[in-house]
């Protein structure tokens, strides 16, 4: 079988590790090389006397995505406008962008020792020359060829050329195609058309072999720098800082910060929620945030402010002082949209009368933008007021902005009440297990109930020791520890929660 893809007999992967096999020495020119492609074929390699690798011209962001340990070939579907005349000032350049796209490759790797291994040997065949690296830097380099050349034989080698790229995706992906090529004039035509190549590319060998000892693979790292690594990628956004759209108004620079930051959250998932507790500015906060997001999302139209009663007055204050253009509406006022009923006398369905007496947001408002939510707890609940809240901010893309100083108050069903205001149920973007925002809230509650019961058990415990005996058996030695949770970490990416340092 000369035609190979992932699902031939042999396959692609299969046939390649064969022909390797019994090689003398290989040629591969590839656009993309990536280490899960030479964990493939990593024991071939090792039997070999030399491999001239040529690889193509790539960017940084050229990344290779680990999915329980297979690599997934994102970097196929990237292209790169390169001009067909290199200036001998950019070489260097290009040269390096196609080093630090296979460092990038290493860096995205599961941290395992198999994976350390496999840069390790990588690592020190290039070091030993048995593995050669070039670039090819006068244009995109297309093609995807293995030249297998044999010792001691009839026929001078043979040929895969195809689709694959040099990753585990190119070999076992369903939708490439490739074929082997035999034959003493075709193999000499493919070994002149790689010479001309490798002639005119760049030597990356050295700048290879440096990155890779820098790699996390090799690299002795101390505890301190991982710590510190830890620290960036949790909180990288907030050490960037990006620049707010309009001048902030005279706040603190910590209510600037957290300006900074909720706008983010509301760009990546069209809310926030600002838990601040009591003295920290949440206020000026919520309405400075409006202000900013009047200037970033222009066509959404002036905001609503949602309240209590007994707020709107400071709110109608803090609108004309910010400029907001914005209507305040207490709470009390909200009403559901009138439900859809059957009349049997008409043969139709028809809008029923409203509950109560009150506003449908969606009548009155339909034409605002970002909706803030002061005390925002009081929508913990499933009445006719939240279903009104709800109902608005489904008719639109409204950006949300929910303020509190008591998220919870009687458990984690609360917050998970208040942030399906503007998150969804399974696409919300958050890295939480399960999944679901319910079924995630759910094993959350069940954890607080536990930690409950665990406290109240061990406190009788406690009291039991001292004498008081209150019929509380004794722990047993065994007893597994209580896991430790914190919903607002997990939650980062949506909630602000700060406390004053008084």
């Amino acid at each position: 079988m000369n035609i190979l893809h992932a699902t031939t007999d042999p396959d692609l992967l299969t046939r390649l590790r064969e022909m390797l096999g019994g090689s003398a020495r290989a040629d591969i020119a590839v656009g993309y090389f990536f280490i899960s492609g030479f964990d493939a074929v990593a024991d071939q390699f090792a039997r070999l006397d030399n491999v001239r690798v040529l690889v193509g011209r790539t960017d940084r962001h050229v990344l290779e995505e680990v999915a329980l340990g297979i690599q997934q070939a994102d970097a196929l579907r990237s292209r790169i406008d390169a001009d067909s005349i290199v200036q001998r000032s950019r070489r260097s350049e290009l040269a390096q962008r196609s080093v630090a796209g296979i460092a990038e490759g290493v860096s995205q790797l599961p941290q395992s020792s198999d994976s350390e291994g496999t840069v390790q040997r990588l690592r020190d065949m290039i070091a030993e020359k048995r593995v050669e690296v070039r670039a090819y830097l006068r244009g995109t380099l297309h093609a995807k060829a293995y030249l297998c050349w044999y010792d001691n034989h009839p026929e001078p080698g043979s040929a895969i050329v195809g689709s694959s790229n040099f990753t585990l995706a190119g070999f076992e992906g369903n939708t490439e195609l490739n074929v082997r090529v035999t034959g003493d004039a075709e193999m000499r035509e493919l070994g002149r058309w790689f010479d001309d190549l490798w002639k005119d590319s760049e030597d990356i060998g050295d700048a290879l072999l440096a990155e890779l000892n820098r790699s996390w693979a090799l690299a002795q790292t101390p505890p301190y720098h991982v710590y510190l690594k830890a620290l960036y990628e949790l909180y990288n956004d907030e050490v960037r800082g990006g620049a707010l759209p309009l001048r902030p108004t005279e706040l603190a620079n910590f209510q600037v910060d957290a300006v900074s930051r909720a706008l983010a959250m509301v760009d990546a998932h069209g809310g926030c929620y600002v838990g601040d507790v009591v003295g920290l500015g949440k206020t000026y906060v919520g309405a400075e945030l409006l202000r900013q997001i009047r200037q970033t999302y222009p066509q959404d139209g002036p905001p609503l402010i949602l309240c209590p009663a007994r707020l709107r007055p400071m709110w109608e204050r803090v609108n004309e002082q910010f400029g907001l253009g914005a209507a305040v509406v207490s709470h009390s006022m909200i009403a559901a949209p009138p439900q859809i009923e059957f009349d049997e006398e008409f043969g139709r369905y028809i809008d029923a009368e409203p509950a109560g007496r009150g506003v449908v947001l969606q009548e009155q408002y339909a034409n605002r933008g970002a909706v803030l939510v002061d005390e925002a707890h009081n929508f913990r609940n499933v009445n006719m007021r939240s279903e009104g809240l709800r109902a608005y901010l489904d008719t639109g893309d409204h950006k949300v902005v929910l303020l509190s100083a008591t998220p919870q108050n009687l458990g984690p069903r609360d917050i998970y009440r208040q942030l399906r205001l503007f998150l969804d149920e399974t696409e919300h973007g958050l890295n939480i297990e399960p999944l679901g925002l319910e079924a995630y809230f759910r094993c959350a509650e069940e954890w607080h109930k536990h930690r409950a019961e665990y406290e109240n058990y061990t406190e009788a415990y406690r009291e039991w020791e001292e004498g008081d005996r209150k019929g509380a058996p004794p722990i047993p030695p065994n007893a597994p520890s209580v896991p430790r949770a914190d919903i607002e970490q997990v939650l980062t990416p949506v909630f602000i929660r700060r406390r004053r340092k008084d």
